[in-house]
């Protein structure tokens, strides 16, 4: 192939990933799979919440990305050695955010279960990040390590379920749900 076509080949790549850019900066998003742009999904409305980690937008059910919130039927020790129920507190957590909020989530993947695995915000507030932020929910570090560090300063100021004793999520299922 000659230079100049090599050339202007080049030039055109160029323009097309600086125009991918820039519209990727006006609020759409892409996911470059196999070099090809594809736009992806994207969540908003006012959804309802499952549990600590979990929400529900219509048919939709989201799975926040990153994080393992106390399941609702969970209980944690408090720092004088009570029992509460911790998963309905995270759950309740969440709820408060939540409400009377518009919500998007920016989906990343799907689970097993089928629900979408997403990264959500109100505005610049992202749900994960302030579930972890409050003691509510760890970082799950088997998918993600973008809350780990905010976890390290939740559980350093003793925030949530850090003020006491608990199992950790995944640990918790794993037993059976008992406890």
């Amino acid at each position: 192939m000659p230079l100049v076509i090599r050339a202007l080949f080049a030039i055109v790549i160029l323009v097309f990933v600086f125009q991918l850019g820039r519209m990727s900066g006006s609020g759409h998003r892409f996911i470059i799979d196999k070099g090809e742009p594809v736009e992806a999904e994207i969540l908003t409305g006012r959804p309802r919440v499952d549990d600590g980690d979990s929400l529900r937008f219509s048919q939709d059910r989201v799975r926040l990305f990153g994080i393992d919130a106390f399941e609702r039927e969970q209980k944690c020790w408090d720092r004088h050695d009570r029992r509460y129920p911790c998963g309905h507190v995270a759950s309740r957590a969440l709820e408060s955010l939540v409400r009377g909020n518009t919500v998007t989530c920016e989906v990343r993947d799907v689970d097993t279960y089928g629900r979408k695995v997403a990264v959500c915000h109100i505005g610049r507030l992202d749900l994960a990040a302030q579930q972890v932020r409050e003691g509510y929910a760890l970082a799950y570090r088997r998918y993600s390590r973008d809350y780990v560090q905010i976890e390290k300063e939740a559980r350093a100021g003793g925030r949530g379920a850090w003020a006491g004793r608990f199992d950790k999520p995944w640990d918790w299922r794993h037993r059976g749900r008992q406890g």
